[in-house]
């Protein structure tokens, strides 16, 4: 298995930033393929979005939707990188774009401070919410929208109407996740709890307390928690009972990612964990340089960490060697997005990367 090097002279990045300028995406053919050592194309096109992507790509399907801190969201032709269409944002973005069917829901952060509803069509507008910063989440037909220290809000994903209203004042600081098996919005609250609302009229189930400012991740039945006093923990998501926790030794990157029978959290020291998802039992752990920032992307048995200075570290999911690495052009501050055999990476410039992980 072979690392790649993107080989970039000087002739051959000034015309790339012309073409970045122009807003045209760029092919790439780089020689072997990252992962597997085969031959064939592993970088498939590069786009420029003009300033820093904070927030992953999204596949919605049948292509790739990005937003910017330029202020827009695009939708971008899997193949080629060519514009499908874009949609200037009030603001920039608040969090990735969230794809519900055919709607996009896209927030955005002050002074604008909306959530608009986009047909993911053409991105025409079907709705817009302006009542305060807003973190959407979703499963199925549900969409809930966490506000900034107001509480929650359950919309008809088609209309944009208020089905219920709660009031919390510690909501709205990081993202909710929907059980939809078990009819509960499970939601992060500041300081230090996470609370369990029924999906139906917004009623309290649970509460709990977990650590600072957590990040929730929903795997099965279990509801995983990775909390700013470095731990991580697991509760129960039907009934809020308290499972194992353990110590991260310095501050979580992003939340964790549930891989199967594996837990996968990166941690900002740098270094990348699996765990046993019941026992919380550290498996094994690999050091990268660090600063580790964001959650790391898990296909089959490869786990993607970005890492600083541009680069992607591809690791084995089951004993945690480094595999391989990709090379991008920009620093890397979100998590990688994955669609079958191709890796989206954005970096603080706004660089958009497509890879192929094989030929």
């Amino acid at each position: 298995m072979s690392a790649t090097t993107t080989s970039r002279g000087a002739a051959a990045l000034l015309a790339g930033l012309l073409l970045a300028g122009c807003g045209g995406p760029r092919a790439l053919d780089t020689g072997e393929s990252m992962v597997t050592g085969g031959t064939g194309p592993d970088a498939v096109w590069e786009r420029d979005l003009g300033r820093a992507l904070e927030f992953p790509a999204v596949w919605a399907g049948d292509s790739w939707l990005a937003a910017g801190t330029a202020g827009s969201l695009v939708r971008l032709d899997p193949g080629t990188g060519e514009e499908i269409w874009k949609r200037k944002l009030p603001a920039t973005p608040l969090a990735a774009p969230l794809v519900q069917g055919d709607l996009v829901v896209q927030a955005t952060d002050a002074p604008g401070g909306v959530v608009l509803g986009l047909a993911l069509a053409d991105g025409e507008e079907r709705w817009h919410w302006e009542r305060g910063l807003a973190l959407p989440a979703a499963a199925d037909s549900i969409l809930v929208l966490a506000i900034r220290n107001r509480g929650l809000v359950r919309l008809d994903p088609r209309t944009g109407k208020t089905v219920w209203r709660v009031t919390h004042s510690g909501a709205g600081w990081r993202t909710p996740v929907v059980a939809a098996a078990d009819s509960l919005v499970l939601v992060p609250v500041r300081p230090d709890s996470v609370i369990a609302l029924a999906v139906a009229d917004g009623r309290r189930v649970w509460s709990r307390e977990t650590g600072p400012w957590p990040r929730l991740t929903l795997a099965g039945e279990r509801l995983l928690v990775a909390a700013d006093d470095s731990t991580l923990g697991r509760l129960d998501a039907r009934t809020g009972q308290v499972g194992p926790r353990v110590r991260l030794d310095a501050m979580p990157a992003g939340a964790p990612v549930a891989a199967g029978p594996r837990i996968v959290q990166a941690v900002r020291d740098g270094t990348v964990r699996v765990y046993d998802p019941d026992s919380l039992r550290l498996l094994w752990k690999t050091r990268l340089e660090p600063p580790l920032v964001s959650a790391p992307c898990v296909i089959d048995s490869l786990i993607f960490q970005a890492a600083p200075r541009g680069r992607v570290e591809v690791l084995g999911l089951e004993g945690g060697q480094v595999l391989a690495s990709y090379h991008h052009p920009d620093l890397l501050i979100t998590r990688p997005a994955a669609n079958g055999n191709e890796l989206a990476v954005g970096g603080d410039h706004g660089m958009l990367v497509i890879y192929r992980r094989e030929p």
